[in-house]
Order: C-alpha cells, then sequence, then structure tokens
C-alpha cells in the first residue's frame, strides 16, 4: 500500500513538475513525517524547470512530504547525485536525464533497493530501471496535431 500510495503521489507530483538544479549536494530531508522524495532534474534557471520547482514546493508543503531537491549541470554530476541519493533512505526518486544509458544502472539499483524510480523524459530507457516514466506527450499525437492544423490553416488535404 505504501508503494502504491508512493508511485501515486509521485507520479502526480511529476506530472505537474520537475525541479530546476542547484549547485547544492543533497541534504537528508527536512522532516522525518510522511514520504521521502527525491527530484533530481538537468537544467537550471529554465522557466519550465523553475515553474516545476514552485510547484514541487507548493506540493511538498501542503503535504507534508519530505524532499531533496538539485542536481547537476551534466551528466557525470546528476550520477553522483543518484548515488549518493541510494546511499540514504528514499521512498521515490524522480529523475529528467540527461543520459539514459549512463544512469541505468543507478536507477535500476534503485528499483532493486525497494526505492520507487519515477522518470521523466526517458522514454528510451529500459523498463527495467524504472516504475514509471512520465512524458508530457507523444511525440506522434504531437507531430498528427500539428500536421491537421497544418492542413486547416492552408485549406490542404
Amino acid at each position: 500500500m505504501k508503494k502504491t500510495l508512493a508511485l501515486f503521489m509521485t507520479t502526480l507530483v511529476c506530472v505537474c513538475c520537475f525541479a530546476s538544479c542547484s549547485g547544492e549536494a543533497p541534504a537528508t530531508a527536512d522532516t522525518a513525517e510522511g514520504y521521502k522524495i527525491a527530484f533530481v532534474p538537468k537544467l537550471t534557471s529554465v522557466s519550465w524547470f523553475e515553474r516545476m520547482e514552485d510547484a514541487v514546493n507548493t506540493y511538498n508543503e501542503e503535504n507534508g512530504c519530505s524532499y531533496f531537491y538539485g542536481g547537476s549541470t551534466d551528466a557525470a554530476g546528476q550520477a553522483t547525485y543518484l548515488e549518493q541519493l541510494l546511499a540514504e533512505d528514499w521512498d521515490a526518486i524522480c529523475v529528467v536525464p540527461y543520459d539514459t544509458e549512463s544512469i541505468a544502472p543507478l536507477l535500476e539499483k534503485a528499483r532493486n533497493d525497494g526505492i520507487l524510480v519515477i522518470t521523466h523524459e526517458a522514454d528510451t530507457l529500459d523498463p527495467k530501471c524504472f516504475d514509471c516514466d512520465v512524458e508530457a506527450f507523444r511525440s506522434e499525437d504531437l507531430g498528427t496535431h500539428y500536421g491537421e492544423l497544418l492542413v486547416e490553416k492552408t485549406g490542404g488535404t
């Protein structure tokens, strides 16, 4: 039940948000109550991730979750963050990977250790490395929609 609820809560948060990166090292969670969710995004100072960070903060404040939010500006640094998080007691780790191949073994280890793994923008990652991959949209659907709009606007068929 705890894992199912954590999956639901984490997926909900991930759909709404993924945090921007910071240069700070992971710290232990602020409180021992609730779920412990770590967010490891890939970009810094980009509006998309800044808005996601705001939503992550709001969600966690409203729901009493403990969380870590941060990352690196490159793939090697992101892997280091994940290694540090694996040494801690997290219920879930959410990650927007720079390089899916380089972090696949770390994510697989996290799952084997009972940590829920949620990825975003990682549709090429082997499914054994995550519990859920959240995508903002499917490329096929977006392409079809744009094609239909183009036909409509140009009067073509």
